[in-house]
């Protein structure tokens, strides 16, 4: 075993999910002895031919294209590519589920009753592929139709933006990156009186300086940046000890979603429905079931769920989980309660059952789910905490 590994860095810090990639990098080295990072930071770091090489034993760059690759090999045979606008075959690959980031989207949207959905994003990118796939698919699962609309350059976004507007409103708006939502939000005419009455509209990345630069905030799917790091500095230094890497790609879901303006109403024709999801968002923690929601409403509980069924295509019961995994996520995310109290606060009578419904959910616990949005694999919480 090498004394010191050091593993060379090329990873823009011009982006946020770049950025994100580098503080995962970060941490893993300092929560992992031995290892050093080399940032190599632009074009003449590079080795111009074969002879030369990289003083490094392992490197983790943010490409996709396999001529750039393949001349990384020649220099470092251990490579780990964390970019995901491509496919790669020449090396391992740690990229945001992008399939997943789609479903969470049409989530939201179809949530928040919206039924004529769009997509707008390029149309040879794999991420951008691969979020329409899971977007189109969580659509189909709800029998909502969707249109795509291909937006390569800043100059299509005006006849990007004229397509969705002769369509049938409300509309709800998925970008396949804050920079594509930027777009269409500036090809707009007076953004914020037609957002979110006649659009609501999400992207991908969370991106300070796309939120700055755009007429108006919007809410973005948040990547699991630092996860990818973290994941992608372990692959390397593993290799470099005599792991060979088993997945060609490893994907990291998202973290979750950071809401604004841009997704705030809910179009439901069915005032019920609209008091019901008011209820249930504000109260359900205290509320003990399906027969309460009904009780507090005023209605019998049939005729709810059949409202619910019709509107949304889920009943009171999963409204309930829904709410209640989705203020755990919250509690989980951002405060360091222990999980007796993320339990209660949640509406959960302890935390075994809130472990058993989180990952049966989501497919994940929620300590495993904590430490991913922190950005950190170590396990600081414990499930049964009392």
């Amino acid at each position: 075993m090498r004394e010191c590994i050091q593993i060379g860095v090329i990873v823009p810090a011009a982006i946020e999910l770049g950025r994100e990639i580098l503080f995962g990098l970060r941490n893993f080295c300092e929560t992992h002895g031995g290892v050093q990072l080399r940032l190599i930071s632009n074009q003449r770091d590079l080795p111009e031919g074969k002879e030369k090489k990289f003083s490094v034993d392992a490197m983790i760059c943010f490409h996709s294209s396999q001529a750039f690759l393949e001349k990384m090999i020649r220099s470092c045979p251990r490579v780990v590519s964390v970019s995901n606008q491509q496919q790669v075959t020449v090396c391992p690959q740690v990229v945001s589920d992008d399939r997943a980031a789609g479903r969470l989207a049409a989530e939201e949207l179809i949530g928040r009753g919206y039924r004529n959905l769009f997509f707008a994003g390029p149309r040879e990118h794999a991420f951008s592929l691969e979020r329409l796939e899971g977007f189109q698919q969580c659509a189909q699962e709800a029998q909502i139709t969707l249109q795509r609309l291909h937006l390569d350059d800043v100059l299509e976004s005006a006849a990007v933006f004229s397509e969705i507007d002769r369509g049938l409103k409300p509309a709800g708006i998925f970008a396949a990156s804050d920079l594509h939502a930027r777009w269409i939000l500036s090809a707009m005419p007076k953004p914020r009186s037609q957002v979110p009455s006649k659009f609501a509209l999400i992207g991908v990345d969370n991106d300070p300086m796309e939120q700055a630069l755009s007429p108006i905030g919007f809410s973005s799917i948040l990547l699991a940046g630092r996860q990818i790091g973290h994941q992608a500095a372990k692959i390397a230094k593993d290799w470099v000890e005599g792991i060979t890497p088993r997945a060609k790609v490893t994907r990291i879901p998202p973290v979750g979603i950071a809401r604004r303006a841009s997704t705030q109403s809910r179009v439901f024709a069915d005032p019920l429905v609209t008091r019901c999801l008011k209820l249930v968002e504000e109260h359900s923690a205290g509320l003990s079931g399906v027969d309460e929601v009904a009780r507090a409403l005023g209605v019998n509980r049939r005729t709810l769920e059949l409202r619910l069924e019709k509107h949304l295509g889920l009943g009171i019961g999963q409204m309930l989980r829904n709410a209640r995994i989705e203020k755990a996520r919250d509690l989980l995310g951002n405060t360091a309660l222990s999980m007796k109290e993320v339990s209660f606060l949640s509406g959960f009578p302890e935390p075994r059952m809130l472990s058993l419904v989180f990952r049966r959910e989501t497919g994940e616990t929620p300590t495993d789910y904590r430490n991913r949005v922190r950005g950190t694999l170590k396990k600081d919480y414990s499930e049964h905490s009392s």
